[in-house]
């Protein structure tokens, strides 16, 4: 007898269509019956197939199991002693093979595995040999464990592709990042002789994330405003633990509430986007997150957190500006502008503090401010003093360090101070900037039209500053800029400027003194008289505008002539009262000239020379008499005559003393 497959053959493939037995003599064809022909799995008898064994022709005959030939079992088949005829041996004729056991030939991801990014992908076993279906597909023989714990499969069960004999798993929802599985197939599924050796198994795991990039990053200062936290991180991360509890955002120490709904993730760059949130100018903040955000395998971990700051928002401009003098009260808010937006707009962080300056030793009063608020984008904020800006007052404003941040060393605060005022400009009066460097004396009605406000400040005009210097011009006082919004000059006004010690360190010859008015783009002379022991220089003025102190060793002195000569006020008290106390006079000489000034009571007898043969410089020059005679005593009430001389040229001017 000779037999397919061979006696004992161990990788006989279950697609083998049938056994075959072929005799090397006919034999009795009654014998050929399924009854003589037996053959059994794993020692149990099974059915043939309907007719076998079949006659293939030359002594050969085929036969199988009615279920086919099944993986990894061991065969017998026997043939009855009948069929060898009544002389035979009278013992069957047996053999036995085995199908073939069923390997693993690949998987997918492949043990040990730990670099898995694609969550949904399909696990995948490819075996060399096919596996018996129907085990594979009873339930719990195909197992994926999650860290430990089985998940459900998509459709419940594997799927099978018997031509290429792979098993296709499918979790359902994906993988999960940062987990360790275990894929599990039961060893029946690869027959009776694998359950000997054990299940097919094998483990990998998802990527465990990490955390590569931040924005902001750590120690970073951002500016303010509504933003976003983003984590960048090296592979996927389970969506489902991007939750409040897992992700935590401080400022200064206290948590920011964080609705879960507003979290995003981009799957395809691995970025978490923390909820936009308002940004507090000069503020510390903090975040967390927790290693649970990596997963099972990740947990373990430390936790990462990091910090960063918003940017402080300074001060870049104020209104009126730091320091500025002669400020007007038409113009009565107060500004402050920010680099950026500023943490609190409350009035309750503002205080302003008025001080009067015809009083120097009155208290700095708090007044209360109106008006107040801030821009749309919180850089601006401004109000205004109840009732207004005084005249002549001194204003700080005190800014709390709460309105620009936590981190903030400090507050702000800066000062100005508003324009004097003439009390009543019909009557007249004098005005002098609170340094007391600048005077004016207006006298009765010269002033016409506005409100009475005299802008006195350091001027702001580039071409007046104070470097001007020629060969025989030069700068000798700073340049201040003099103004009465809405309002005209009538008459001349006196106008006396101061020069400090150090500017009097560049003076050659105070005789050469004189006050210059800025116009038409130069400097130009008005004239002057110079006391040298006060370091005050004085002359009158028919116009406002930007004056100086000049030494001018251009002029000579010498003699010439006088003109337009004034006395104001033409009334005045020595005693005080509602009258100035001394009248200035003030003249243009058209050259140099030695100048005598005497005065007159209206009998002709002379009472006061106020100078004598004093050699003045071309320009407009002002001179005061008080009211006293040659002895310093008050003179009466009464009509005086002052007669100004030079050389051959004189001019007088009635003027009234009242007592």
């Amino acid at each position: 007898v000779a037999v397919e497959p061979d006696s004992n053959a161990t990788e006989v493939s279950v697609s083998q269509s049938e056994a075959t037995v072929e005799f090397s003599v006919p034999i009795d064809e009654d014998q050929v019956v399924s009854d003589n022909f037996t053959i059994a799995r794993e020692g149990i008898s099974l059915p043939l197939r309907s007719g076998d064994p079949v006659d293939r022709g030359e002594g050969i005959y085929g036969l199988a199991p009615a279920e086919g030939w099944q993986v990894g079992s061991r065969y017998q088949i026997q043939i009855a002693p009948g069929v060898s005829g009544p002389l035979g041996p009278d013992l069957p004729v047996s053999w036995q093979f085995q199908t073939a056991v069923p390997e693993l030939e690949s998987m997918f991801p492949i043990a040990g595995d730990t670099s898995i990014v694609d969550l949904s992908l399909l696990v995948t076993a490819v075996f060399d040999s096919p596996v018996d279906e129907n085990a594979l597909l009873a339930a719990g023989n195909v197992s994926l464990l999650e860290q430990g714990t089985a998940v459900d499969l998509v459709g419940g069960v594997p799927a099978y592709n018997s031509n290429t004999n792979t098993v296709t798993i499918a979790p359902q929802g994906g993988l999960r990042a940062g987990t360790s599985y275990r894929v599990q197939i039961a060893s029946n599924a690869g027959g009776p002789l694998r359950q000997v050796i054990g299940d097919f198994s094998w483990e990998f795991s998802t990527l465990t994330p990490t955390i590569t990039r931040t924005v902001p990053e750590d120690d970073a200062t951002i500016s303010s405003g509504r933003q976003r936290v983003q984590v960048v991180l090296t592979g996927p991360i389970n969506q489902d633990l991007i939750l409040p509890q897992n992700l935590r955002l401080d400022r200064g120490g206290i948590p920011v509430a964080l609705e879960a709904a507003a979290f995003d993730y981009d799957a395809s760059t691995f970025t978490l986007l923390f909820p936009e949130i308002e940004f507090l100018p000069g503020n510390a903040y903090e975040v967390f997150v927790s290693s649970r955000l990596y997963g099972p395998v990740g947990a373990a971990r430390p936790d990462r957190q990091w910090s960063f700051r918003t940017q402080v928002p300074e001060v870049v401009g104020t209104r009126p500006a730091a320091g500025e003098e002669g400020v007007s009260s038409a113009t009565p808010t107060i500004q402050i502008e920010f680099s950026g937006s500023v943490v609190r707009q409350l009035q309750t962080d503002f205080q302003l503090l008025a001080q009067t300056l015809a009083d120097p030793q009155a208290a700095a009063e708090l007044i209360p401010i109106t008006g107040f608020g801030a821009d749309e984008g919180a850089t601006l904020i401004s109000f205004a003093p109840e009732g207004g800006l005084q005249a002549f007052t001194e204003y700080q404003v005190v800014m709390s360090r709460a309105v620009l941040g936590e981190l903030a060393e400090e507050g702000f605060n800066f000062r100005f101070r508003t324009a004097p005022r003439l009390a009543n400009a019909s009557q007249g009066g004098s005005i002098a900037n609170p340094e007391g460097t600048v005077e004016l004396y207006f006298p009765p009605n010269a002033l016409t039209g506005g409100t009475g406000e005299i802008l006195i400040r350091p001027t702001l005009d580039p071409a007046a500053k104070t470097t001007l210097q020629q060969a025989e011009l030069t700068r000798i006082s700073q340049a201040i800029q003099i103004s009465a919004p809405g309002a005209s000059i009538r008459k001349p006004v006196t106008l006396m400027l101061t020069y400090t010690s150090k500017e009097a360190a560049a003076v050659t010859a105070s005789s050469k003194l004189s006050i210059f008015r800025f116009s038409s783009g130069a400097w130009n002379r008005v004239g002057g008289v110079t006391d040298s022991n006060g370091r005050k220089v004085a002359t009158s003025i028919d116009a406002l505008g930007s004056f100086a102190v000049f030494q001018d060793l251009r002029t000579q002195v010498g003699k010439l002539a006088i003109r337009q000569l004034d006395c104001q006020p033409r009334a005045f008290a020595p005693g005080g009262g509602r009258f100035k106390r001394e009248t200035d006079i003030s003249f243009d000489l058209t050259g140099p000239a030695n100048v005598t000034i005497r005065v007159y009571n209206a009998s002709g007898r002379l009472e006061r020379v106020i100078v004598r043969d004093r050699a003045l410089a071309p320009g407009r020059v002002s001179f005061e008499w008080d009211g006293r005679d040659e002895d310093q005593n008050t003179v009466s009430s009464g009509i005086y005559i002052v007669v100004v001389s030079a050389g051959d040229t004189k001019d007088e001017k009635v003027v009234a003393v009242v007592r």
